[in-house]
Order: structure tokens, then sequence, then C-alpha cells
């Protein structure tokens, strides 16, 4: 303690407090210039307030009537085509010929050369040695629930170049309505 007496003079005491005031007491008479929550636009930097840290409150009181709704502009130019859809051959047969639909066909044609058996020829683009076919039978149009379409693998019926698609029922050839899908 006596170490702390022997250095204690004016001028020590004097700049602690000067120090003290101004770091710890230079902001509290800073703050105590404003009033309570505010801040004046000079002390602000440019930009400093957005949108997302205003309060719901202060964006109310921002906001203004909505004004007229202007004239459509102009339509832009069209955009690059998009890429191909998942069905690059599809249709339905009809139950009483085979014959193909046309408003529900894309890229392929049905030929019937008897009764349960229906020849799918691929459009262009398509290579019927590589190409997936999937069929469902139709059961609204086909009488009954028992009703199977069967993909042959190998053409009995049909030609090179056609996919084999047989139709059963209750193990009896019989002509039904099916769908088709070439992905």
């Amino acid at each position: 303690m006596s170490r702390i007496r022997s250095r204690l003079t004016y001028a020590n005491v004097i700049s602690t407090i000067c120090l003290v005031l101004v770091v710890g007491g230079g902001s509290a008479f800073a703050a105590s210039q404003f009033g309570k929550e505010t801040i004046g636009t000079r002390a602000l930097k440019k930009e400093a307030v957005t949108p997302a840290k205003l309060s719901t409150k202060a964006k109310a009181a921002l906001t203004g009537p909505v004004g007229p709704k202007g004239a459509t502009g102009p339509a832009g130019p069209a955009g690059a085509a998009g890429a191909p859809g998942s069905a690059r051959a599809y249709g339905e047969t009809s139950n009483d010929a085979g014959s193909l639909i046309e408003a529900r066909s894309k890229n392929a044609t049905v030929r019937h050369p008897a009764t349960g058996i229906y020849c799918i020829t691929p459009g262009a683009g398509i290579d019927p040695a590589s190409a997936a076919l999937l069929v469902s039978a139709d059961f609204a149009n086909s009488g009954t629930s028992k009703t199977i379409a069967q993909i042959r693998s190998t053409n009995i019926d049909c030609n090179n170049g056609e996919l084999e698609v047989r139709i059963w029922n209750d193990g009896a050839a019989k002509d039904a309505q099916f769908s088709f899908l070439i992905p």
C-alpha cells in the first residue's frame, strides 16, 4: 500500500479520472444525447438499415396504398426447346380391330394379324431390337380384370422390326384394349 501512495500524485489522479471519463463516461454521455431507442441519421453508415432489419410495425408505416395495375408488357422471345419427354412412342389399341387410336398415339403403328395378337411397329429413331416395351391391359374396355397383356420376346406372328403383344383372358386368346409405352 505504501508503494501505491508514493506514486499517487496529482497528475496520476487527474489522468486516471480523465481516462475513465473518456472510455466509460464518454459513451454514456453520447447515449444520453439520444432519445430511447433512437439513432440519428448522421450516426448510420449508408445502406446500414435494410428492410430485413426493420420491424413489422416499421415496414407497415413505410408501405403506402397499392397503385393501379399497369398494362401487360409485350411477350418475350421464345425459350430454348426443353428436353425430350420420357416416352419415345406410346399408344392405345381399340378392342375390336386392334387399330391405333390416332388421338392417343405417337411414333408407332399397330397391326392386328389375328385374334389376341398385335404387332407394334416403332417409328423413326427407335430400334425394335433394343427398345423396351411396356404394355398394360385396359380393364375398363376388356370386359374382365383377368385379361393379360404380354410382350413376346421372340416374334412368332409378327415381322422383323415389329414388337409382338399377346392378349389372353383366362388362358384363351381374346381381343382386348391395351396401352403401350416405349421409354
